[in-house]
């Protein structure tokens, strides 16, 4: 997949065996996840000088870390552990620095980390998606259209994907969609939002699409409903992290969320101060360069009665914070907004624990601002409790609450300029 490398023949042999690993048996996976685990264990344990004095502050040697099962004998570690350390110090002794590639995570909690990976794991990743994207209909010979920030890849441009920028208006967005006629649309949540809102008072109706892919950002079932209706297709989350790339993804076939196995160990952990939400946690089993152990993400889910992640609920850092210390997932803010009549655009924001500010737009042709505050008041009281001073800001005239580059529901309780607990 790289322009100026060719894999070796013991990695592409790697890449067909991830490539079939659903047609493995139960044995043969667990297989496979065993030795995967064993070989990023022993880099980090022995290579690596942050997990190496890990280890040894926990008293586990790599050899004991023998399965998945044996993982938590290691403490976690979130990001702020690794914004502390080096870059020397999280990365293996062993990597050679001429042949690795630097990606800087988006810094959405304020604490970026620059990340290193060899070409295979870059390769890894990319596979990863593919078989991803192929669980949800995409075919090689189909259009993509990206709609990111991101640089597209080689191999993305000669598989004839398209690329939009983030920071287009949506009316542009249509255009490409409507010149390009894509197969699959695939991109961060707000720009297919704001897609969505002027379709609906534009009138606009957009060429077939097989499924729009959503990334990056909460989709709350509203958004979801409307891109769906708008779009006339299929739409499925994919949750990732710049760190590690893609970790779990939607398909037609099941409910929730499919964890990326061949390639991923996802730890649900009870989150504290958020009760029936669970902490995500990720062992990356491809990166040996700059390993991910036990790597508390700070995001937060929703479980069914299985253990399988039903919903994203969104990032720590987003919960709001009532005055009784408890957090309220951002997903159980927009779920009693959802109901609102009337409600078009809106962010909510809260700068301190007895305050929180809802600035509101209508939809063209519903009721007053007044009606709308009003409205926006009822939802989020019994979410909110009585202790909490709301104050909503409704526009008349439809321009505020303007998402893009913000998220919709951001807790700045405690933080420096990026919202950090």
């Amino acid at each position: 997949m790289s322009r100026t490398t060719v894999a070796p023949f013991s990695e592409l042999k790697s890449h067909v065996r991830d490539w079939r690993y659903a047609t493995l048996s139960a044995e043969e996976r667990r297989d496979l996840r065993r030795r995967k685990l064993g070989a990023i264990v022993r880099e980090a344990g022995l290579y690596v000088p942050l997990y190496r004095e890990t280890f040894r502050a926990a008293g586990v040697r790599p050899d004991d870390i023998r399965s998945v099962a044996d993982l938590p004998r290691l403490p976690l570690l979130r990001r702020a552990d690794l914004a502390a350390a080096s870059e020397a110090e999280r990365l293996s002794e062993r990597a050679v620095a001429g042949e690795l590639r630097s990606e800087r995570s988006s810094g959405s909690t304020g604490r970026p980390l620059t990340v290193r990976f060899e070409q295979s794991t870059r390769r890894a990743r990319d596979l990863r998606f593919l078989r991803a994207l192929r669980r949800v209909g995409y075919r090689p010979g189909r259009r993509v259209l990206l709609v990111t920030e991101r640089q597209g890849s080689g191999w993305q441009r000669r598989l004839g994907w398209a690329r939009f920028p983030l920071e287009e208006p949506p009316e542009r967005l249509a255009r490409a969609i409507a010149e390009s006629r894509p197969h699959l649309v695939y991109g961060c949540v707000t720009p297919l939002r704001l897609l969505s809102e002027w379709m609906r008072a534009a009138g606009w109706t957009p060429p077939p699409l097989a499924a729009v892919v959503t990334t990056a950002e909460l989709l709350d079932p509203r958004t979801r409903l409307r891109l769906r209706a708008g779009l006339g297709c299929s739409v499925f989350d994919f949750y990732g992290l710049s760190e590690v790339g893609l970790v779990a993804f939607e398909t037609p076939q099941e409910q929730g969320y499919r964890i990326a196995e061949e390639s991923m160990v996802v730890e649900l952990l009870p989150a504290d101060a958020a009760p029936d939400l669970f902490r995500i946690v990720v062992t990356d089993l491809e990166a040996r360069a700059m390993p991910f152990l036990r790597y508390d993400t700070g995001d937060l889910a929703r479980i069914d009665e299985s253990g399988r992640i039903r919903h994203v609920e969104g990032r720590e850092v987003d919960c709001l914070r009532l005055p009784d210390g408890r957090r309220l997932s951002p997903y159980a803010v927009t779920r009693a907004l959802e109901g609102v009549a009337g409600l078009g655009r809106y962010r909510v924001v809260q700068t301190d624990p007895q305050r929180v500010r809802v600035e509101a737009s209508p939809e063209p042709g519903s009721e007053s601002a007044a009606a709308l505050a009003t409205g926006v008041e009822w939802a989020l009281r019994p979410v909110l409790g009585r202790d909490v001073e709301l104050r909503v800001q409704a526009a008349a005239n439809g321009s505020a609450a303007d998402p893009r580059g913000a998220r919709v529901v951001e807790c700045r309780v405690g933080a420096g300029s990026g919202g950090t607990p």
